[in-house]
Order: C-alpha cells, then structure tokens, then sequence
C-alpha cells in the first residue's frame, strides 16, 4: 500500500509541476480553468492543496523511509 502511496504522491507532484510549466510558458493555469468549469473557488483552492501536500511528502520520501516500505522503495533510484 505504501508503494501505491508514495507513486500517487509523486504522480501528483508531476502534474502540479506540470501545470507551473503551462503558467510559465503557455499563460495557462489548467487549475484557474478547472475551477471556472466548476464555479466552485473551493476546487481550486483543494487542488492547490492535495499538490502542496503530496510535494511535501515527496521531500520527505527523499530522506526517510515510509514505515510500511522496504528501505529504498519510497526513494528515487
């Protein structure tokens, strides 16, 4: 379970980097049209947050273990 874990956290990691690389290059934030598609502001807000949160974790799985992994899975080859 952890691996799957560490995967999807990275995973979203990815597409966050993703969409700062439209921002910078392409002048569009796929979060801010999301968000418009749902008229909700609390969808991008949570997007922005769930990203924010799996970077940190990947940080973290740069230096530690996750406690269900083997020591070098959660780690980048």
């Amino acid at each position: 379970m952890c691996k799957v874990g560490c995967f999807l956290g990275q995973l979203v990691t990815a597409i966050g980097a993703i969409n700062w690389g439209l921002v910078v290059f392409l002048n569009f934030n796929l979060v801010d049209y999301i968000d418009g598609l749902t008229g909700n502001v609390g969808v991008g807000k949570g997007i922005y947050g769930v990203v924010a949160l799996c970077g940190t974790l990947s940080i973290l799985s740069m230096f530690m273990s996750c406690k269900g992994c083997s020591s070098s899975s959660c780690k980048p080859q």
